[in-house]
Parts: C-alpha cells; sequence; structure tokens
C-alpha cells in the first residue's frame, strides 16, 4: 500500500511537516555541533517538530527532556549500505525523525519484518521509509509497553 492509498485511513507521518511533505531531500545532515546543538536543533528549525516522532515526549518542554534529544536514520544506516543506497538519500534529514533516547534505544536491533527491496527511485525510497516509520512506531509502542510493566511490577522491591 502506497502512502497515497493510505492517507485517509493512517495516523499522521512526521514527514507531513517536512518542507515537500517529506517527499523530497531537503538538507544533508551534517555532524557539526551535535546532536541538541546541531544536527537536531537544525532539524527542529527545518521541520518545527519538537516533539518525539514515536511517542511524543514535548522535546523542548523541560531541561530533562531536552537532553533525551536524538535524531535517527528511519531507513537505518546498515539497511542502506546492505542495499547499496546512495549516502544522499541515507544522509538526509528527509530520512530522520526527532525521537528521544528511550524511543531510540527500543528500535535498537530491530529488523523489518519482510526484508526490503532496493529502490530504484527516490519514490520508491520514501515509499519504503514511510513502511518501516510505521512498523518501527509500532515496535517502540509495544516496547513501551513491555516497559511500563515491568516498571510497574517494581523489580527493584524484589529480594
Amino acid at each position: 500500500m502506497t502512502r497515497q492509498e493510505s492517507a485517509d485511513n493512517r495516523e499522521p507521518l512526521p514527514f507531513d511537516s517536512y518542507p515537500f511533505l517529506g517527499r523530497n531531500l531537503f538538507l544533508r545532515v551534517r555532524g557539526y555541533g551535535g546532536s541538541r546543538l546541531g544536527y537536531a536543533l537544525r532539524h527542529m528549525q527545518h521541520t518545527g517538530q519538537t516533539s518525539c516522532s514515536f511517542c511524543g515526549l514535548d522535546l523542548t518542554s523541560t531541561y530533562e527532556n531536552w537532553l533525551t534529544i536524538s535524531l535517527d536514520h528511519v531507513v537505518p544506516a546498515n539497511i542502506c549500505r546492505l542495499l547499496g543506497i546512495c549516502d544522499e538519500w541515507t544522509d538526509d534529514h528527509s530520512n530522520r525523525v526527532l525521537c528521544c533516547a528511550a524511543c531510540n534505544a527500543f528500535k535498537n536491533k530491530w529488523t523489518p519484518e519482510v526484508p526490503p527491496e532496493c529502490p530504484t527511485t527516490l519514490d520508491e525510497f520514501f515509499n519504503m521509509r514511510d513502511a518501516m516509520f510505521i512498523e518501527r512506531r509500532s515496535h517502540v509502542r509495544q516496547r513501551h509497553i513491555d516497559e511500563r510493566r515491568s516498571f510497574d511490577s517494581k523489580p527493584w522491591d524484589k529480594k
């Protein structure tokens, strides 16, 4: 299913607020200045986003939240390398989402349910990115449920 086919029946994607609705490359991520004061801040300025793309935590509401800011590849760099996807697509802000450190950690070691095929056009790459984001968001949400269950059991009180 393409993004267009599912547009009326889906939760909004973070890319909807990106320049060109996230369907064009718009700015290559550079490693200057670190995440909070460098590329993540620049991402926030260009997209208007200030919340975690996975859990919705407002990353600008408190200093403690601010310290958790991360900028994450949606199509992971290792998958891009494996498929031979060019760095221009891999490292553009259009393939990144703002997130908190917890959600970023929750999706570590995630792999897509269906191995992706190498996109031959930028539009195919964006379709793959959207599908991976939706799958990853579901994975992260389940990890939050599992973590909440563990936290609520107060394992530190058990001897």
